[in-house]
């Protein structure tokens, strides 16, 4: 399981008309459902942007789940720019701040993989 951040693959994503940007973590080589994590940057006052994490769909614990959030929010808040995280689900976040996008998908990335990891009942690779 790939867990340096230097050797996590960032593509830009297709997106549409309205994204401003759109980065995504590129899935050869790991599992897509579980490890799946995106950064989309929107041109909205609410926040900048809207970060996507797949494997809080399997989260079903609410302990595993609170534990996946807090993992998920260390990881942004260490991103330089980062200013605010907030839940929006289980898989949505949003994220205040100037950071770059392809480092929020390589500290999202670091983050599930070490969550996946420390907690292999959650989802077997």
């Amino acid at each position: 399981m790939k867990t340096d951040p230097a050797t996590v693959d960032v593509s830009a994503g297709s997106g549409d008309e309205e994204l401003l940007e759109d980065w995504r973590r590129s899935c050869e080589g790991i599992e897509p459902s579980a490890q799946a994590v995106g950064a989309s940057r929107w041109d909205w006052p609410e926040f900048a942007w809207s970060i996507s994490v797949s494997l809080g769909e399997f989260v079903t614990d609410q302990a595993d789940s609170d534990a996946l959030h807090q993992a998920v929010v260390d990881a942004l808040m260490a991103v330089p720019g980062i200013k605010e995280v907030g839940r929006e689900d289980n898989e949505q976040w949003s994220v205040d701040g100037d950071a770059a996008g392809p480092d929020i998908v390589r500290a999202l990335a670091v983050a599930v993989d070490r969550f996946l990891r420390d907690n292999p009942h959650v989802f077997v690779l």
